[in-house]
């Protein structure tokens, strides 16, 4: 079996203990680990049970895990009394999953260790939260808000506390991180199974419920009155001002900022949102075309996905997809609204419910988008980015998305690589199956990868915004060895705490895209390497490389493919509400880091500051267009949770492809033409001779039989045989004249993939002319099936030239548009793994000594 040390090392920086969740659970104060009194299990007086038998349950990443039982014990966590009757009958779903659980309930100041500004995350004040955990025998901890989640969450980061499953509760519904059957995300917040105790009507009171509605209580309000009554949720705050000032400006500057009537809309949407809240509304039912629009905004942030919206009204509503039932009657629209299907509260949330059969739309849409899995040893790489992470406006928060990459294996799955955003655990991914997310559990997977180390954070990019994926076929075998090398070194060196994730990858630090490109750079792509990086910027660079190797015939369109996974419709975590545009940065197209350029060379860089920032502005309609060129969309429509593919027929790229199949086909179709024509040729040749029968072979045949050389049956045969030539001929001159058009096609085609925004759409618009002209001429021949003449010939040779001499003269404009190629880094490539960070390798493969926790492990 063949392993490099490069593989070996980055799977044994991810083996930790092996065994069930529940093995980590420590023992109960005063017992064992299975409960029995200390001295009765020290002297085994007392026989073991057999060890129980859960059998495999299937979690949200579509992987067979065993299954531990039901809790005995859990942590549960709250800011104040009032938390608590909030999530009260949340809380009694879990007990009821658990038949016996043990709650230990703690305010969060008596586990958590306060310090100015918040609670103490330090190394020491996590290692004794993670020693009471385990001295109480806590085998899970239940917040009762996300942000009490993510303190207890952080100890992961510290690879503490990794087999107790972690979650936060709401008032319906409850989010797991590490699931199991008694703590299924999907049971326990089913929105069936929790009461509608309270409805609003939303619109003119006249038309509200004239009798008492059984079992529930009302609340009665115009759009504008609970608009008023709300309050609009906090955000946009994860930056200081100045810096969320500054994104505004590039945002409106770009034109991607709301317009006035959709940022009012906006703003109604979150007091809405504000005012069910506070109301703890139920079902709601409207009249309003008006309160549709603000409801259907409302829902596709992700705000109250799990609450009914009847429709009652005559005219027709505004927005539909918030509507889930339609119902004449008031009285009985809200007696029925309790019985519709709605989306869990916690859709596509941390720790919540994810999307159904996502595993097999993933790969139907990659497999489609490129026409089949990879064959003969070739490897994909996956180019995946993010839209950026909008809170409240596309302006807020961060603009610049997130970007990681994917390479399918020698097994042919596609497994994901990125940072992890925690200082625990892998940072580089790039460590085998079952050690990091598949592709599909990347996308829409939000649960905790079991086994895994690192996997801190479970939200998957499309619960966040929409993901497009550029596909590129054609990595041989020691490409991927070099990128896994390289994996290898930069995990090595974050986990001896030479390396850290930053934001803005300052002073050599590793974020996102820096990370994608030192491992792609090292395989020896030609990717620039940037100081300030950010994923827009960089995507526009590979945009602009597979621009140069597309246009100049380095990239076939066979190895090229695209999709995108779009946000499902309704899900919004709560740090996410909307999708927004992704930013560059101005500097985005430095040929090397601040630091390491001359004198002269950051002067030229401030006094070119203007153009490049106005380069910037371009890249977010030039990423967008890009996007839209995909061939295929993985949807998740309104009130459903269903995956499904989406083929867009009219895609450049899927084109692109066509064109180039039709060619290869024209080809091969051509070979037998070819020799058909051949041997009647022969056949002719044979009895008029070769010299002067094409020039008029009626009055040779004539000149043949006259001089009794030809009977009646061999004039027959020779006459059928000339009008077969002429036939194959026909053919051949379309099926010629067919694969030029196919080629003039790819020529159009590529333009079109590298110009995304439409640059030099006015100076393509006569080639379309010119390109009807010439399917004219096809036309003709093939009705009249007939040769062309000498000057329907010069006719269309002049205007194939004048489209080559236009798509040459256009590629050659977007080439300099892109400019020069980046240069390979043979730096990077030569560079070697230094010796410390090559004896940090082999001690974690167990080959060197001990590994973290002194047992090799």
């Amino acid at each position: 079996m063949k392993t490099s040390l490069c593989r070996f090392a980055c799977l044994a920086l991810a083996l930790e203990p092996t065994g069930l969740w529940a093995q980590q659970v420590a023992p109960a104060v005063g017992g064992s680990a299975l409960g029995l009194p200390a001295a009765a299990a020290a002297a085994g007086a007392v026989p073991l049970p057999p060890a129980a038998d859960y059998g495999r349950m299937t979690g949200a990443l579509g992987r067979s895990q065993l299954d531990p039982g039901p809790i005995k014990r859990m942590w549960l966590v709250y800011r104040s009394p009032a938390d608590l009757a909030v999530i009260e009958a949340s809380l009694a779903k879990v007990k009821a999953s658990n038949p016996g659980v043990e709650v230990l309930a703690y305010a969060a100041d008596q586990v958590l260790a306060k310090k100015e500004g918040g609670y103490d995350a330090s190394p020491e004040a996590r290692r004794a939260l993670s020693d009471r955990l385990a001295k109480e025998g806590a085998e899970f901890v239940l917040s009762t808000d996300q942000d009490l989640y993510e303190q207890f969450r952080g100890l992961r980061d510290s690879n503490l506390a990794r087999r107790i499953p972690m979650g936060f509760a709401g008032r319906k519904f409850v989010s797991v991180d590490k699931p199991r059957a008694s703590l299924d995300p999907a049971a326990l917040s089913d929105p069936k199974a929790y009461p509608a105790q309270r409805y609003l009507w939303l619109g003119d009171p006249a038309g509200a419920p004239r009798r008492a509605i059984a079992g529930m209580e009302g609340v009665r309000q115009s759009l504008e009155g609970a608009v008023r009554a709300g309050e609009a949720e906090p955000h946009g705050d994860e930056f200081p001002k100045f810096v969320r000032v500054l994104m505004n400006g590039m945002v409106r500057l770009a034109g991607q900022n709301d317009p006035k009537d959709v940022a009012k809309l906006r703003k109604q949407a979150h007091r809405l949102a504000g005012y069910l809240e506070a109301e703890r509304i139920d079902v709601i039912a409207t009249d309003d075309p008006k309160a549709t629009q603000v409801l259907g905004l409302m829902k596709r942030m992700g705000y109250h996905k799990s609450v009914p919206v009847v429709w009652t009204g005559k005219a027709e509503p505004i927005d539909p997809t918030a509507i889930h039932l339609s119902v004449g009657d008031v009285e009985e629209a809200f007696e029925r609204a309790r019985g519709v299907d709605t989306l869990p509260e916690n859709f596509m949330e941390m720790g919540g419910v994810s999307a159904e059969g996502y595993v097999g739309a993933v790969q139907k849409a990659v497999d489609s988008a490129l026409g089949g899995g990879p064959t003969g040893g070739r490897f994909d790489v996956h180019f995946l980015m993010t839209n950026g992470n909008g809170v409240g406006r596309r302006g807020d928060a961060n603009p610049f998305g997130h970007f990681g990459m994917a390479v399918t294996d020698e097994k042919g799955k596609t497994l994901v690589w990125t940072v992890q955003y925690n200082n625990g655990g892998s940072f580089t991914g790039g460590l085998g199956e079952g050690k990091q997310l598949t592709l599909a559990e990347y996308l829409y997977g939000l649960w905790y990868l079991p086994g895994a180390v690192g996997q801190a954070v479970p939200l998957s990019e499309a619960a966040v915004s929409n993901v497009f994926d550029f596909v590129v076929r054609g990595l041989d075998e020691a490409q991927v060895e070099e990128m896994r090398r390289k994996a290898a070194e930069i995990n090595a060196r974050h986990l001896r705490g030479r390396d850290d994730y930053h934001f803005f990858n300052f002073g050599g630090q590793t974020n996102c895209i820096s990370l994608v490109t030192q491992i792609l750079r090292a395989a020896g792509f030609r990717v620039p390497e940037t100081g300030t990086q950010d994923p827009a910027g960089q995507a526009y660079n590979m945009v602009q490389e597979l621009a140069r190797s597309l246009l100049s015939g380095r990239l076939s369109p066979n190895d090229v493919g695209m999709v995108v996974f779009e946000r499902p419709a309704h899900a919004g975590p709560a740090h996410y509400r909307i999708a927004n545009t992704a930013l560059a940065s101005p500097l985005m197209s430095r040929s090397k880091p601040w630091q390491k350029m001359s004198l002269w060379e950051k002067i030229g860089r401030v006094l070119c500051f203007p153009r490049h920032f106005v380069e910037a502005l371009r890249v977010p309609a030039f990423l967008e267009g890009f996007a839209g060129f995909a061939s295929h969309r993985v949807v998740v429509g309104p009130n459903s949770r269903k995956a499904e593919v989406v083929e867009n027929a009219q895609s450049p790229l899927l084109k692109l492809r066509g064109a180039a199949s039709t060619v290869a086909r024209l080809r091969r179709e051509r070979v037998p033409l070819l020799e058909a024509l051949a041997a009647v040729e022969e056949r002719i040749i044979a009895v008029l001779g070769f010299e002067g029968w094409q020039e008029n072979p009626a009055q040779r045949v004539e000149e043949e039989a006259n001089g009794g050389r030809l009977d009646a049956a061999a004039r027959a045969r020779l006459e059928a045989d000339l009008a077969e030539h002429d036939r194959l001929a026909v053919d051949l001159a379309l099926n010629r004249i067919d694969e030029q058009i196919e080629l003039r096609r790819i020529d159009f085609l590529k333009v079109r993939v590298v110009d995304p925004t439409g640059r030099y759409g006015a100076r393509l618009e006569p080639l379309r002319d010119a390109y009807g002209d010439i399917n004219a001429f096809r036309r003709g021949l093939a009705e009249k099936r007939r040769l062309l003449t000498p000057a329907e010939l010069d006719q269309l040779d002049g205007l194939n030239a004048f489209v080559e001499t236009e798509l040459e003269a256009v590629k050659l404009r977007l080439l300099k548009d892109a400019g020069p190629a980046i240069p390979q880094s043979i730096k990077m490539i030569l560079g070697q793994i230094d010796r410390e960070t090559l004896e940090d390798l082999r001690a974690r493969s167990g080959g060197g000594g001990k590994g973290k926790d002194g047992k090799g492990k």
